[in-house]
């Protein structure tokens, strides 16, 4: 935020030249979703593919996806979303975290469209009241 203060004037008077900052701004201030997919990312199967497509069905603008194959140790230390996420059932399975606090895993695509309905009914809900 106190990177954009001394760029105020120019930013108003030119606001097109500043939109990826602007997307930085918006998603420091709001809150951001995040999802962890445990699944065979190398071939997409296992249902991966069913996942990224719930995943990706509805923009969010702020939603942090990360994905790893199941024990993948290093994706695991790199990426903290992933950390202590196995997968369930020896299926795809999705995480969806709002400040990381997430449901319950789920293997269901359906289901992980309709978390992340939730979670972008939350942030509009908060975005009106803020």
């Amino acid at each position: 935020v106190e990177t954009l203060r001394p760029l105020l004037d120019v930013i108003g008077k030119a606001p097109t030249a500043f939109g990826q900052m602007l997307c930085s701004l918006d998603f420091y201030l709001g809150p951001q979703v995040e999802v962890a997919l445990v699944g065979d990312v190398s071939s997409m199967g296992s249902g991966m593919a069913d996942m990224l497509r719930a995943v990706r069905h509805r923009y969010m603008p702020n939603k942090v996806v990360a994905a790893a194959a199941p024990g993948d140790a290093e994706a695991q230390r790199v990426v903290p979303l992933l950390a202590n996420r196995p997968q369930a059932g020896g299926r795809s399975t999705a995480y969806v975290c709002r400040n990381y606090i997430c449901e319950a895993p789920t293997n269901d695509p359906a289901e992980v469209e309709r978390l992340l309905a939730g979670q972008e009914g939350m942030r509009i809900q908060e975005a009106a009241e803020g």
